[in-house]
């Protein structure tokens, strides 16, 4: 009984001095000039932010707009709309940001990368253009306005705009890479090997430009060259579906079919359930070395995860397995 008592008075004296302790610190936090309030909310709201606890931060800077309109505070809130692909919520935000301070770059940045989530090149070509005026040496920048153009198809412009990174800054590789893959839509093939060996030399560990080295080599018809290029980008990055159903194809291309089949159910093993292209192109082998079976089963998968496989296909392969009995 007495054990109980001395348990109940414990109890009661720890809640006394737990609840005089948030007092005393509601006490000390109202002492505070709420200049300082709104500092300390503004650090708990970047590292919510940084920290992705994006509701937090959503909370955090609306309440922070309700103080005072600052431009940061909009352009955070646009980066949480962002991360949750609000992109138009985004865009909204930035555009806030930018109506009180027209000379914002990081704004101009962030709407940029919005509006090309959305497909609105021309949109993150010009608000690409507006940053580059206000940073003309910063060769990021030419890069991203280049890869906007890239995806605009305005090749010619993308290609004046990694030249000029290129220039302010010819160690980096993606000013090269994003070059190479400008010259490939142009079908300068060889310009695009050159750039794409560039980019390996500064950066060896990429796989991105072996495989689209391979890619060029391939559509020369220069099948070892582009199975060489493909094998170095799987080396570097070992779960990589297009290396390897793009090896198939030059494997397939050289009558390897063997080879061509252990790639495509590699692609089908990292992809799965995966797309429907390394069923048929895996089914079109085994036809081609006589497993009817395996290839019947293969294109049937394709057709049914949405391949247009022609009737005549599946008709001639089941056709060949009668024949092989």
């Amino acid at each position: 009984m007495k054990k109980n008592r001395l348990i109940i008075a414990g109890i009661l004296i720890l809640s006394i001095l737990v609840s005089g302790a948030g007092y005393i610190l509601y006490r000390f936090e109202r002492s505070i000039p709420p200049e300082y309030r709104i500092y300390d909310m503004r650090n708990t709201a970047y590292f919510a932010l940084i920290e992705n606890r994006n509701f937090d931060a959503l909370l955090l800077y609306s309440y922070l707009l309700m103080q005072k309109k600052i431009p940061i505070y909009y352009n955070n809130r646009g980066l949480v709309f962002k991360r949750w692909k609000m992109y138009r919520m985004a865009i909204r935000e930035y555009s806030k940001a930018l109506e009180i301070d027209q000379y914002f770059d990081f704004a101009y940045l962030n709407r940029a990368c919005a509006y090309e989530l959305l497909g609105k090149y021309n949109k993150a070509i010009d608000d690409y253009t507006n940053a580059i005026l206000l940073w003309p040496d910063r060769e990021d920048l030419y890069i991203r306005r280049g890869k906007a153009y890239l995806s605009n198809k305005q090749y010619l412009d993308a290609i004046s705009d990694f030249n000029t990174a290129i220039k302010l800054n010819p160690y980096r590789s993606d000013g090269y890479f994003n070059r190479g893959n400008a010259y490939i839509k142009l079908q300068l093939y060889e310009y695009a090997i050159r750039d794409f060996t560039i980019a390996i030399d500064k950066n060896p560990m990429n796989n991105e430009p072996y495989f689209m080295r391979g890619l060029v080599h391939y559509y020369l018809g220069e099948y070892d060259k582009a199975i060489e290029d493909y094998s170095s980008s799987i080396r570097i990055k070992p779960i990589n579906t297009n290396a390897y159903n793009n090896r198939g194809y030059a494997y397939a291309s050289k009558e390897n079919y063997e080879k061509a089949i252990e790639d495509f159910t590699m692609a089908i093993i990292i992809n799965s359930p995966g797309d429907a292209n390394p069923y048929y192109d895996r089914g079109v082998c085994y036809a081609a070395i006589g497993q009817y079976e395996n290839a019947l089963r293969d294109i049937l998968k394709a057709k049914e995860l949405g391949y247009p496989v022609k009737k005549e296909v599946i008709e001639e392969i089941k056709s060949n397995i009668k024949k092989s009995k």
